[in-house]
């Protein structure tokens, strides 16, 4: 049998205890997990019965630090399973706490995709492609990708705002027409959208220039 020699608070936190097995440090809980599990010094287990208690302390510690980093900014699922990833938390785990707050709709591809294509819009002002691009980068699924839906008059009259801003920027300096359409390229709008706004602008600043 393994037996518990000693359970130590940690210096760096208090509401976590290192646990000793056989006066060798075996693994880390939770303060609420000593009292859950009813670790307590004199313990003894079986290997099996060791390595499940090991397992529930480390499900539990993994939840805790996805709840705290998900109360700070919203996580893709693919994000949130390769944070957990840093802190070296199992697979086994790691599949455990994304299902868990998948299912009280803490973790929700679709409703992070739509913030992300809210906020490319609203203040980047970026076009399709690069949203897309963003989307994937994420590890969004493609059926998610595929159904997005851009307000394509907003699209255009962010295209033409960035754009004219851009023109402003580089009149009389030459080749305005091909350097226009490198930085709304860059930006991610489609070749149609991107057309349709530098004519907009070269007609705009050529009929100025005849009043």
């Amino acid at each position: 049998m393994l037996k518990i020699t000693d359970i130590c608070k940690q210096k760096r936190s208090t509401e976590r205890y290192n646990i000793y097995i056989d006066d060798s440090f075996s693994f880390s809980a939770l303060a609420e997990d000593i009292i859950k599990y009813n670790i307590k010094i004199s313990n003894e287990y079986s290997k099996d019965e060791l390595n499940d208690l090991i397992k529930k302390c480390e499900y539990d510690k993994a939840y805790e630090y996805a709840l705290k980093i998900l109360s700070i900014r919203d996580f893709s699922v693919n994000d949130l399973k390769n944070k957990l990833k840093t802190k070296n938390y199992s697979e086994y785990t790691i599949k455990g706490v994304t299902q868990k707050l998948k299912s009280y709709d803490l973790l929700n591809d679709e409703k992070y995709a739509n913030k992300l294509i809210n906020d490319s819009l609203e203040l980047k002002k970026d076009g399709i492609n690069k949203i897309k691009y963003q989307l994937k980068s994420h590890g969004i699924e493609n059926n998610i990708i595929d159904n997005i839906k851009i307000d394509n008059k907003k699209e255009c009259e962010n295209a033409h705002d960035i754009a004219l801003k851009k023109y402003k920027l580089i009149k009389g300096k030459g080749n305005e027409k091909g350097k226009l359409y490198r930085y709304l390229s860059s930006k991610g709008y489609e070749y149609d959208t991107i057309k349709k706004v530098i004519n907009e602008i070269i007609k705009d600043a050529d009929d100025e220039e005849l009043k």
